[in-house]
């Protein structure tokens, strides 16, 4: 019985200091994600749901005239429209600020949060930002101000669009020489890009350059220079009843499900 136990007693030993020099014990490397790699997740992430991530107007009234709020309203217009006349309890911000103000507000990435701007589409890019940043619960007010009260100045929606060619004709500007009318196919693939900033500083920047992210069709020279993407189903691409075609050189890229790592 005593040489069964010690051979017993040997061979535990023998196990544990078997397992004890394993594998297992040595450190694994981890490799970190790229900063492309976390942008490229967050905007993953919110793509599927960036078409819903809005509130109409009739669903926010009852919300911030309720006895208790449940929603935040951040008005993103001057300060002079602002004055003019705003939502019940909406704080005044901008998009550069968008982000700051929502954080001294004290608010939970899962608060319910409306950004108004005046027609909606400026409080978009505020909401992608917050979204980005995981505001889970951030929303655009649909068409902005105009949508909320017609006699809000200025009603945005009832100025007239800026002429793209002294004929007043846009189409006259479309079928100018950069216009095309047959599809362009993807055949190269490119490294992801190096050098990113992190996911904060990004949005950050983003936000603070926005007055300086369009193009007005009279600039658009040396086209070649660009990577052109039009988001827009195929129909709103190619020739047709809609549209004569595309401006030279541009993608076709289907709206909510063709932009991601591939």
């Amino acid at each position: 019985m005593l040489k069964r136990l010690t051979w017993m007693t040997l061979m535990l030993v023998a196990l544990v200091a078997f397992v004890g020099c394993s594998d297992d014990d040595d450190p694994v490397a981890v490799t970190p994600p790229t900063n492309f790699e976390v942008i490229a997740d967050a905007v993953e992430a919110y793509l599927p749901v960036m078409g819903t991530s809005y509130m109409l107007a009739s669903n926010l009234n009852p919300l911030v005239n309720a006895a208790e709020p449940t929603v935040t309203v951040f008005d993103i217009r001057t300060v002079e429209d602002y004055g003019c006349g705003h939502i019940k309890g909406a704080l005044n911000s901008t998009m550069s600020g968008i982000v700051t103000d929502v954080e001294a507000a004290g608010l939970a990435k899962s608060d319910e949060i409306v950004v108004a701007c005046y027609t909606g589409q400026s409080a978009g890019h505020a909401v992608t930002a917050l979204r980005l940043l995981g505001y889970t619960n951030a929303k655009t007010l649909k068409f902005g101000m105009s949508s909320w009260n017609e006699n809000v100045p200025p009603s945005r929606w009832a100025e007239p669009v800026d002429p793209a060619t002294e004929s007043g004709s846009c189409k006259d500007d479309l079928l100018a020489e950069n216009l095309e009318e047959t599809a362009n196919t993807l055949v190269d693939e490119y490294a992801y890009p190096t050098g990113q900033p992190v996911l904060e500083d990004a949005v950050e920047a983003a936000l603070a350059s926005f007055a300086n992210v369009t193009i007005e069709a009279a600039q658009a020279t040396g086209l070649d220079n660009y990577f052109i993407l039009n988001y827009v189903p195929e129909a709103d691409y190619l020739p047709g009843t809609v549209v004569p075609g595309h401006v030279a050189g541009a993608f076709q890229f289907d709206p909510g499900t063709s932009i991601d790592r591939d």
